[in-house]
C-alpha cells in the first residue's frame, strides 16, 4: 500500500513523524484542484505562515535606559561670628579714650585675684572656652570681660543661675540684660551680664563700674 503526503511516515528509526503543517496544507489544496494551482497555492501557504510581526511590518523597538539625573549636595555653612578677633575692635573709639583717661590699661590675660566673667563658680563654668577675653585694670581696679557664642541650652541655664542669685533684668539694646552692684570690704563690685542674638557678654568689674560699658560693646558688635 502506498503512502501518501497526508498519511504518517515511519522513519529509519520508526518513530512516526507528521509533514510539516504548510507542506501537508499544500498537498491538501493540491489534491483539491489539480496539479495547475499548486505553484499558487504554495505561494499562498507560504505567506499565511510569515510570523505576525513580520507580516504587519512590526520590529522591536530598543527601549532607552533612563539615565539618572545626578544630585548635588550642598553643604550648610556656619555664618561667620560677630566676635571681633580682639579687643580693640570690642569698644568704641570714645569708649577706649575714656577708659585710658582714667588710667586702665587694656589686655587679655588677666591673672590676679579676680575672676573674669563672673565671681559665681557655676557661671564661669558655662563660661568656659569663651571667644575673647577683655580687661581693664589699673592698682586698684578692673573691668573683666568675657564675650562668648552660647547656644540656646547654654544661655537658658546662665539666665536661671542668674535669676537665682538675684540679679536685675533689663530688656534693652535688642537683647536682655542682668546686673547686679555689692558693696564689699575691698569697695564696690558689681557684675553685667548681656545675651543678644546668641552671644554672651560677661563683665566682672572691681572698684569701678564704668557706666555704658556694656551697652558699648552691643552697639559696637552689632549696630
Amino acid at each position: 500500500m502506498e503512502h501518501t503526503d497526508l498519511d504518517w511516515v515511519t522513519r529509519f528509526d520508526e518513530t512516526p513523524v507528521r509533514p510539516p503543517r504548510s507542506r501537508a496544507l499544500t498537498v491538501a489544496l493540491g489534491a483539491l484542484f489539480g496539479g495547475g494551482g499548486i505553484a499558487a497555492i504554495t505561494l499562498l501557504v507560504a505567506a499565511l505562515s510569515r510570523p505576525a510581526e513580520e507580516e504587519s511590518g512590526l520590529r522591536p523597538t530598543r527601549t532607552a535606559t533612563p539615565v539618572p539625573t545626578p544630585t548635588t549636595t550642598q553643604t550648610e555653612t556656619q555664618p561667620p561670628s560677630v566676635i571681633p578677633a580682639g579687643c580693640g575692635a570690642l569698644y568704641s573709639e570714645s569708649m577706649t579714650i575714656t577708659l585710658e583717661q582714667i588710667g586702665f590699661e587694656l589686655g587679655s590675660d588677666y591673672d590676679g585675684p579676680w575672676h573674669a566673667g563672673s565671681a559665681d563658680a557655676e557661671l564661669r563654668a558655662l563660661l568656659a572656652g569663651s571667644d575673647l577675653e577683655c580687661d581693664w585694670t589699673d592698682e586698684t581696679a578692673a573691668l573683666l570681660t568675657k564675650v562668648t557664642e552660647v547656644d540656646p541650652d547654654t544661655q537658658a541655664r546662665a539666665i536661671e543661675r542668674l535669676e537665682g542669685l538675684g540679679f536685675t533684668r533689663l530688656t534693652e539694646h535688642g537683647g536682655v540684660r542682668y546686673f547686679v552692684e555689692r558693696s564689699e570690704a575691698t569697695g564696690p563690685t558689681g557684675e553685667s551680664h548681656f545675651f543678644r542674638e546668641g552671644v554672651w557678654f560677661a563683665t566682672h568689674w572691681l572698684g569701678h563700674g564704668q557706666y555704658g560699658y556694656t551697652a558699648d560693646m552691643a552697639r559696637t558688635v552689632f549696630d
